[in-house]
């Protein structure tokens, strides 16, 4: 089985390699950031519409 930080590293790579195809330049950084800043905006409203975290208890 595939750890979570396994299947990170791997989305990372795949994602660092897709927006640097040919050459490392200042478009590809670009896209890499445009596609962190939408995993970004993804995780957060995960963690907004989570509604298991309400049932937490609080210390």
């Amino acid at each position: 089985m595939i750890a979570v930080a396994d299947l990170g590293s791997m989305v990372a790579s795949s994602a660092t390699a897709a927006s640097f195809a040919e050459h490392a330049d200042t478009a590809g950084l670009r896209e890499l950031a445009w596609v962190m800043f939408g995993a970004s905006i993804l995780y957060l409203l995960l963690t907004v519409f989570d509604r298991s975290l309400g049932r937490v208890a609080r210390i």
